[in-house]
């Protein structure tokens, strides 16, 4: 590639890094009008016919498109419309790249894409795809710089230099990244993250829903993405054990479609904990919080409803939530209206139903439960995601259970219900999560939305006991089927899982309660924290941040030493005499030498505040280091010498200036 191609060739990478970012906000017609922008400069060089046109023409153009790029993106779709408006300022400067101010130009719109981008996603996906851009964007920034002073210079560039700029601009951002994290973790935090202003994009939603709905399980039941991630503390469980409550469900509508209902919590007694959940929920829409079965009491700071229904948010949520559970064994609280929600009917049944239910009853609670769930276990049902043939608009709860005796949780969670309370068995439902893949890394359980399950509670001995009617699944039939076996990560899909997590705890969940806690952290250490938490003065975050500080030492001190190797290879890499003449010309520079050219000193000198002998000395030790045969470290210091004294003229001149106007 020419060097005067590698500029789009350059920015055409930064936009499909760009593109990826933005998914699926990328996928309009302004990016195919962007891309052919950037292959028409790539491929045809410098002859680009909209340049040449007026600014006037060119602003009318490009204000026309706008309006057309707004407008099929649909009005009041904000997020769509400024991913279609930056694609078409994209292309538009692409077209009209011709220097450098056009190039830092291009720089801010996909600078404000990355921005755009942070509005509806938050994997650490972000953080890469904004390293990468960072770092292919400066290297454009030098690259044009140097083309502009080799043509200045009457020279080209040649493949040496650009591979001089690629390690220097490497280097450089090896340095920036500490900078941008201390910036991080300095700025003031927004209360609530910006996807929750931006309306929700199917990149950070839940796809989680507080009823029995089987199209909605079975979309889930398909969808890899994460839930949720919970650290847990306790007795070890089995994944096949593992039931992540949601919502419970005490409505029958006489089929498959069961909601919450109106049922109060009255009971004070609660399960004793056993089992300590952090968690943490991927970004969506929340109004439930999740725990393992039989939640006892939960910390999350935001308000809970007194309901039967699960641990419900009194209002929805749509940031990652972080929150500490605690679980036992056994839910005892059955009160009068708890009784008659669990053993609600719908008005009209089917008289089939009805029989069977009379033929499965037994003579005690539990022999009823019993025969229920071995015939639903029964060889003549299967699990299965695929809607009969027989029904291709879908099944009723009767025709499952009558008929076909296939389908998904949801179906078995059902009828295993409504056969309960048709004999008598207080029964409810529970819609949530079963499983979970294991990360020895972060030493936490990954739930994914694929492991959404339907499951009953049933009344019996004087407690609520959990009832799976769900027959096993198989590999072939689910998604979900890794998490009742409890497969595990690859040693990079576990990797990649751990980055995630620590991405989610310390970047898209640092709220400004966790800056303040940081800076407390980081105050006490000022002040001698270190003794105090000795002591157990500090509380745990601020001994994490703490620690963390300690950490932030030796990198410091591996900065300093590369810039320094950095500094003395560029020093022993030129001869000596060059690189003292190199620094010779970069300190005329600072002093305000605008033409560099050689044999160009004496019209600058002559615009000094110096005296004759002032300057004839100045110049002495500017040609001695500039064109001598020797220059050295003294010689160098001779001038920098003369070029401080050459500051406080100028120093003492502007003070003048500025006395007398007064």
């Amino acid at each position: 590639m020419k060097a005067a191609n590698l500029i789009p060739g350059l920015l055409l990478l930064i936009g499909l890094i760009l593109f990826q970012a933005l998914q699926p906000l990328a996928w309009q017609w302004p990016t195919l009008l962007w891309l052919v922008a950037e292959l028409w400069v790539i491929l045809r060089g410098g002859r680009l016919p909209f340049a040449e046109l007026r600014g006037g023409t060119r602003f009318l153009i490009t204000i026309a498109l706008l309006l057309v790029a707004n407008l099929s993106s649909g009005w009041g779709n904000w997020l769509q419309m400024g991913a279609a408006s930056l694609y078409v300022l994209l292309a538009v400067k692409t077209l009209e790249l011709r220097s450098t101010r056009d190039l830092f130009q291009i720089a801010a719109l996909l600078l404000l894409g990355m921005g755009l981008a942070a509005w509806i996603r938050v994997d650490i996906a972000l953080g890469i795809f904004f390293v990468l851009e960072l770092f292919f964007m400066l290297l454009a920034l030098l690259w044009q710089g140097f083309l502009d002073a080799r043509r200045s210079e009457g020279g080209d560039a040649q493949q040496r230099e650009l591979l001089q700029l690629l390690l220097f601009a490497l280097f450089f951002q090896f340095l920036l990244l500490p900078v941008l994290a201390v910036f991080f973790f300095l700025l003031p935090r927004t209360p609530t993250p910006l996807w929750h202003w931006g309306g929700g994009v199917g990149v950070a939603a839940s796809g989680f829903s507080p009823s029995l709905d089987p199209a909605r399980i079975q979309s889930l039941q398909l969808d890899p993405a994460v839930a949720f991630r919970a650290q847990i503390r306790g007795p070890q469980l089995a994944p096949a054990k593992m039931y992540w409550v949601g919502a419970i469900l005490w409505q029958d509508d006489g089929g498959v479609h069961w909601q919450p209902g109106q049922v109060t919590a009255d009971c004070t007694r609660v399960p004793q904990a056993v089992w300590q959940q952090k968690i943490l929920l991927s970004p969506g829409h929340h109004s439930y919080l999740f725990a393992l079965t039989s939640p006892a009491r939960v910390e999350s700071g935001l308000p809970l409803e007194r309901s039967a229904s699960g641990l419900r948010l009194r209002s929805p949520q749509d940031e990652a939530l972080r929150y500490t559970a605690w679980s036992g064994v056994g839910d005892v609280c059955f009160s009068s209206e708890q009784r008659h929600a669990a053993l609600q009917l719908p008005d009209k049944i089917n008289p089939q139903i009805l029989q069977l239910a009379t033929h499965l009853r037994g003579a005690t609670p539990e022999q009823t439960t019993q025969r229920i769930l071995s015939w639903l276990r029964g060889p003549s049902f299967h699990y299965s995601l695929q809607t009969p043939a027989a029904y291709p608009h879908g099944q009723s709860l009767a025709d499952f259970l009558l008929h076909s005796h296939s389908g998904f949780c949801e179906y078995y969670a059902a009828g295993l219900a409504t056969l309960l309370r048709l004999d008598g068995v207080p029964a409810r439902v529970v819609v949530g999560y079963h499983g979970g893949q294991y990360d020895a890394l972060g030493d936490f359980w990954v739930v994914r939305q694929s492991m959404a399950h339907a499951w009953v509670q049933a009344w019996l001995g004087g407690q609520w006991v959990l009832l799976d009617a769900t027959p096993a699944v198989s590999p072939g039939d689910s998604a979900s089927a890794a998490s009742a076996s409890g497969q595990r990560f690859s040693a990079g899909g576990q990797l990649w899982s751990w980055l995630q997590w620590e991405w989610l705890n310390w970047v898209i969940n640092f709220s400004p309660s966790k800056q303040r806690q940081a800076w407390l952290a980081l105050g006490s250490l000022g002040q001698g924290g270190s003794r105090h938490a000795q002591t157990g003065g500090l509380s745990a975050p601020h001994l994490a941040w703490s620690s963390a500080g300690t950490h932030w030492v030796p990198f410091v001190l591996l900065s300093v030493l590369v810039l320094w190797w950095w500094r003395e290879r560029r020093r022993h890499r030129l001869p000596p005499a060059e690189f003292y003449r190199q620094r010779s010309i970069r300190l005329l520079q600072r002093a305000g030498m605008r033409d560099l050219r050689p044999g160009r000193e004496n019209s600058w000198l002559c615009t000094l505040p110096l005296a004759e002998a002032d300057r004839a000395e100045l110049g002495a030790a500017l040609y001695r280091q500039r064109y001598g045969s020797k220059p050295n470290t003294a010689g160098e210091q001779s001038l920098k010498d003369w070029l401080q004294i050459l500051a406080r003229a100028r120093r003492r001149l502007r003070a003048g200036v500025h006395a007398r106007g007064e």
